[in-house]
């Protein structure tokens, strides 16, 4: 049966749901609600739905069919007059009922089952689970599996190095081809254990990093300001950044999913998060909303949870990664243009999980037309889809705070800083600037100052350049901050 495209409407005392079934069976066409669950079904259409509050209980409610449209309206009454149903409109997370809390180990996974009649007499706790999981399953006979299953990397082998989302999959890169390694930095993915990644990654950087490349941008900063001053959409409204039908119909699609998440292993999920929506947010600004033919490719490369697989372990660990690797591989290569992108990735996820949606499935439409890319949807932008719709906003926010109050590096009046990894005017002529190690909690970066005013006139003129960049800045982000007020 297939699951039909719909939406959800509400008012103060109404559930208003239009269900587009153009080959739908009027004749013979159920409808069922009672408390928060609600079915659907005209051949060759099937639709259930659990909704975050009660209707009233009724065998028939009021439907009717819109020829149209090709759909149904069906409405509904609420139980409580005025309440607010909220996430009508992540309708993934409607699909699929809430199953009941079991007391199951998240790291193991039954893989083969035995009858044991001599097992099962002689446990009486598991004969009860039995029993008790075979009378749940006579009550929800009607509650019919609406996921199309699917061929998915998923699965984790014991002892084996893990990636993918929420570091749930092993032994995936064993069985493919050559290609893959073309959007996968990493070589022996399956044999490389997590902290030779980090060091292979490393590596990389420092022999990828362009002194030249960095300076140049550094010294002419005309050529990213424009990105700088661009105003997007999540500075702006909301209602810029709302979901699409077509986002819609592909979270349809996905269905619903249940995920056990060991602790650390959602730190790691929230951790890559951010790294990924980084990487989507600076393509986002210097293509200013238009994606290009390289937008796959830098998103890809930006991120090294995409492109080394990497598995953070801190905020500062993330923040630090998010800024090195935007001065060493995409075109623009500037520290106040990394900058103002980390601070648009913390206002995403303070907005909640509908921004943080609408840009992941930007990513899924821009992997799944450049191969072989698509890989990396099944690997983590598919489950992040379907985890997030069940994620509260309060702890997006509060992820947010957190990775804030790493980005609030301690700043010096009268100096201009810039924030790396690696001093890149070491080997430069221009042997006036000096460098120390700052180290603030566990994160240690590198901050380069300027000298004092007594220092040369090359010095003054480059020093006068940046705080001209940095000022141009700010000016950019209060003047878009204007924008969205008026």
């Amino acid at each position: 049966m297939l699951t039909p495209y719909f939406e959800i409407r509400q008012s103060d005392s109404e559930l208003i749901l239009l269900i587009h079934a153009p080959y739908a069976n009027i004749k013979e066409t159920e409808i069922y609600a009672e408390g928060n669950d609600f079915r659907f079904y005209s051949s060759p259409y099937y639709l259930r739905l659990h909704f975050p509050g009660f209707v009233k209980d009724i065998d028939e409610p009021c439907a009717r069919y819109l020829t149209d449209e090709k759909q149904f309206e069906v409405k509904l009454h609420k139980q409580n007059a005025g309440e607010h149903f909220p996430d009508l409109d992540l309708i993934g997370g409607l699909l699929a009922p809430k199953k009941k809390v079991k007391n199951i180990k998240p790291d193991i996974q039954v893989l083969s089952s035995i009858d044991n009649d001599d097992e099962k007499r002689g446990d009486g706790d598991i004969v009860n689970q039995v029993e008790e999981e075979s009378t749940s399953e006579d009550e929800n006979e009607w509650l019919i599996d609406q996921q199309v299953v699917e061929p998915s990397l998923q699965g984790c082998s014991l002892n084996c190095p893990r990636y993918g989302f929420g570091n749930q999959t092993s032994n995936a890169f064993a069985r493919l081809g050559e290609e893959f390694y073309e959007i996968v930095n990493l070589r022996d993915i399956d044999v490389t254990a997590e902290s030779r990644r980090d060091e292979l990654m490393h590596d990389d950087e420092e022999k990828l990093f362009s002194d030249d490349h960095y300076l140049s941008d550094l010294m002419e900063p005309e050529g990213i300001q424009p990105f700088i001053e661009y105003c997007p959409p999540w500075r702006e409204s909301d209602a810029k950044m709302k979901l699409s039908k077509t986002d819609l119909e592909t979270l349809k699609n996905f269905g619903n999913k249940e995920y056990l998440l060991t602790k650390d292993d959602e730190i790691s999920a929230f951790l890559s998060l951010f790294d990924v929506i980084f990487a989507c947010v600076y393509d986002f600004r210097t293509t200013m909303g238009e994606s290009s033919v390289e937008s796959a490719w830098t998103i890809n490369k930006l991120s090294a949870t995409l492109s080394w697989l990497k598995i953070f372990k801190s905020p500062e660990d993330v923040v630090k990664c998010c800024l090195r690797r935007s001065l060493i591989y995409p075109l623009y290569r500037h520290w106040n243009l990394a900058n103002i992108v980390l601070q648009d990735t913390v206002i995403i996820f303070n907005a909640g999980k509908r921004h943080v949606l609408w840009l992941l499935l930007r990513i899924y439409s821009l992997f799944g037309e450049s191969e072989p890319r698509y890989m990396l949807n099944e690997l983590y932008i598919k489950d992040y889809c379907i985890w997030l719709q069940n994620v509260s906003d309060k702890k997006l926010r509060k992820f947010a705070s957190i990775v804030e109050q790493v980005m609030n590096f301690p700043d010096t009046p009268d100096k201009s800083i810039q924030t790396y990894f690696h001093n890149p005017l070491a080997s430069s002529p221009m042997s006036t600037r000096k460098y120390f190690h700052h180290k603030s909690e566990d994160f240690n970066v590198l901050i380069f100052f300027r000298e004092s005013e007594s220092d040369t006139s090359d010095s003054e003129e480059d020093s006068s350049s940046e705080d001209s960049s940095s000022s141009d800045s700010d000016n950019a982000v209060e003047n878009c901050t204007e924008a969205k007020s008026r």
